[in-house]
């Protein structure tokens, strides 16, 4: 615990200890955060860190000593004035021995992942190039570097109206194109000082992130009125299966009758979206009145959203829309389990996980109950339920009604689904590793997954996996990181494929299912760039040094129309290979007196 700032084991194992679920199965906590502090190179850095902040805390209590003594002569006075001149070059002195690197990178004092999230944002404003030679990324509202890549007045939004891609301007040829937006921020860490050794778990969480949040923004840009906002009591309507978008929103309390708790026992809001045709796409419970222990701040928070097939855009949209429509002041964090009872954030994003709130919680012996995914701890004699604690009476159960819990064997033959919120029977249930959890067996698929070099067969679960040529091929939680496990979209038909059998691009720098996608797209950005194809040289040229022209066919024995580079054509004329005549560009050999060798034959056949 040397250079960790940990009180003492006990603390360490508060936010890294192990956590078992009920069925048996362990599991460790913020394993994405404990990649970081096993980190050889984030524990070089923070030891750099602290010998900086050691030296410079020296000088700092040096100088404060020396600038209250009061002298009783001029030489005396002369004496202090030379120690300040010599403290003011100190800073000098400690640049030489430790860079900007050194003296910004305390890696081993967070502990939450969105404390994490924050400083590493505002750390891709450094480290990454010497600034005059950097071009700007505004995106999402972040000031990014890139060596070659930079934003035009669109700020990364794509005039086609594609959500998950980045619009750029490549300043080596200063045309316009769009990439994937795990792509962009991939290349953004990759020139970036800061993330030369970064563990790679760390790397791919920050992406996913990035990623999601860009999604958000870009989807709010472009498609503003996709979806309605409803905050009302309807809990009867964002507990029915009839009303939600064709998917499945993967929750146990669905069609139960539960949602009688939200109407009966606390205060709150049913909170949701709808598409056109009114169908559900996320909700969240709004908890309209909640307590901060020594505060008088009143909360409303949104507690743990779902949406059709897990999807997260859908949730951030939900808590985006609850933001901007002043309905809360924080919300979970959206892809948090239901274990992680204080995994709130604030509006801005700010971690509130060390805050302890509560809520009034009428519940009697008998009546409905919900499953509470964060005020779980209930307090019956005061009837108040709590995100902390160690009361006897715990909410996070899928039982219909409130009732003490005399059988310890009531899920006997059963195993805990997190993802589900549920118990699912032993008969029925298949562990997925890279998950880490259960699902049903029907939910399971045996899917190639990528491995940095070959694919490897394993089960996974079917929403994590892409169809792709008759197989299933694993992508990410949610199949939301394809582009990290070798499968690409392809950007003309939007057919996913296998990356490494793609088709590359060196005119768009994008990937491509097929050689007829490649060259469908390769023509379209011709055009749209006022681009032509020239028959004769067999390349695109500028509109205007393209010009038309009559070239003799030997095997047809006439001129064909042609078009060709103007280059080109004068490199023939200088050859005796092409001419001018009566206003017309003809390829052809040239007689003596400057007319097309074949003219007369073409006249001729012409007559005939």
């Amino acid at each position: 615990m040397l250079y960790y700032n940990f009180k003492n084991y006990e603390e360490f194992k508060e936010i890294f200890g192990f956590v078992e679920h009920g069925n048996g199965v362990v599991s460790r906590k913020n394993k994405i955060l404990l990649a970081l502090y096993k980190s050889k190179f984030a524990l070089r850095a923070h030891i750099r860190y602290m010998a900086y902040a050691s030296d410079l805390n020296l000088y700092q209590k040096s100088y404060e000593r020396y600038s209250k003594i009061r002298y009783k002569n001029n030489a005396d006075n002369r004496n202090i004035e030379r120690w300040k001149i010599m403290y003011r070059s100190y800073d000098c002195r400690l640049s030489t021995r430790y860079d900007d690197f050194d003296k910004n990178c305390y890696f081993l004092t967070f502990k939450t992942l969105a404390e994490l999230k924050s400083y590493l944002y505002q750390m891709l404003d450094s480290y990454d190039m010497a600034k005059s030679t950097a071009c700007e990324l505004i995106l999402n509202n972040l000031c990014l570097y890139s060596p070659k890549f930079k934003t035009d007045k669109m700020r990364g939004i794509c005039e086609d109206g594609t959500v998950n891609a980045v619009r750029y301007i490549n300043t080596e040829n200063g045309k316009v194109f769009k990439m994937k937006a795990g792509k962009m921020f991939n290349h953004i860490m990759e020139n970036n000082k800061l993330f030369d050794e970064m563990p790679e778990q760390i790397k791919r969480w920050l992406s996913e992130e990035w990623v999601g949040a860009w999604n958000e923004y870009a989807n709010s840009v472009i498609n503003p009125g996709d979806c309605n906002l409803h905050v009302d009591d309807d809990f009867e309507a964002i507990y029915s299966s009839d009303r939600y978008a064709n998917g499945d929103f993967h929750s146990c309390m669905v069609d139960d009758g539960q949602w009688k708790f939200y109407r009966d026992a606390v205060k709150a809001k049913a909170a949701y979206t709808t598409d056109e045709d009114g169908n559900i796409l996320a909700r969240c419970i709004l908890f309209t009145e909640v307590r901060e222990d020594g505060s008088d701040k009143i909360w409303r928070l949104a507690e743990r959203q779902y949406s059709v097939d897990s999807n997260l855009g859908l949730q951030r949209q939900l808590v985006r829309k609850l933001i901007d429509g002043g309905y809360i002041d924080g919300y979970k964090s959206v892809g948090a389990s239901c274990h992680d009872a204080n995994d709130f954030v604030d509006n801005d994003g700010k971690d509130l996980s060390e805050k302890k709130f509560s809520i009034v919680c009428n519940l009697y012996r008998g009546d409905i109950l919900s499953y509470q995914d964060s005020f779980k701890w209930y307090d019956e004699e005061n009837h108040v339920a709590y995100n902390y604690g160690s009361y006897d009476s715990n909410l996070d159960t899928t039982s219909s009604t409130f009732e003490v819990d005399d059988d310890e064997d009531e899920h006997n033959g059963e195993v805990y689904s997190e993802y589900h919120d549920c118990y699912i029977s032993e008969d029925d249930a298949y562990y997925v590793n890279n998950r880490e959890d259960y699902f049903y067996s029907g939910e399971v698929v045996y899917a190639k997954v990528w491995n940095g070099s070959r694919f490897y067969e394993e089960d996974c679960f079917e929403n994590d996996c892409l169809y792709i040529d008759d197989e299933y091929y694993y992508a990410g939680h949610c199949a939301e990181s394809p582009e990290d496990y070798n499968i690409g979209k392809c950007p003309s038909c939007g057919d996913f494929f296998i990356k490494s059998d793609g088709y590359y691009s060196d005119y768009t720098e994008e990937y491509y299912c097929c050689g007829e996608c490649l060259d469908d797209a390769e023509t379209y950005a011709h055009e749209r760039n006022g681009e032509v194809y020239v028959e004769y040289d067999g390349e695109w040229y500028d509109s205007d040094d393209v010009i038309s022209a009559r070239e003799w066919s030997k095997w047809d024995n006439e001129y064909q129309d042609t078009t060709i580079y103007i280059e080109t054509f004068n490199d023939l004329v200088e050859n005796g290979e092409a001419t001018i005549y009566d206003g017309d560009y003809y390829i052809d050999s040239v007689n003596f007196d400057g007319e097309p060798a074949h003219l007369v034959v073409d006249c001729c056949s012409a007559v005939a």
